[in-house]
């Protein structure tokens, strides 16, 4: 997580940065609020897999990368083999073919 330092009239965001020697903090400066927490989201919002834009057409394919890079991470064994079945059984079967680009609200 990053957070933005006010310095005199200028703004800091402040995140640690993963090394292979261990984890720095750095500071970065702007010279408004708007600059400061813009780069602020960028930073949170980073993709994990080095800036690479993933190419997401279905929701089968935006589920997958889903369950790749944030459920492998923080679910726990059962509730994974459990969602995983969930999603296989109910979700992707009626949806899983639909195109992101055509969804609104009234999906």
């Amino acid at each position: 997580m990053a957070s933005i330092v006010q310095r005199s009239k200028s703004f800091s965001v402040v995140y640690l940065e993963k090394a292979e020697s261990g984890s720095k903090q750095k500071w970065e400066t702007y010279h408004s609020r708007e600059e400061a927490e813009n780069r602020k989201w960028e930073i949170e919002n980073a993709l994990p897999f080095l800036g690479v834009v993933p190419k997401l057409k279905t929701i089968s394919d935006l589920v997958n990368e889903y369950i790749n890079h944030y459920a492998k991470r923080r679910w726990s064994f059962t509730t994974h083999s459990a969602n995983i079945s969930l999603l296989n059984r109910y979700i992707l079967p009626h949806i899983g073919n639909a195109q992101i680009s055509t969804i609104d609200g009234r999906f």
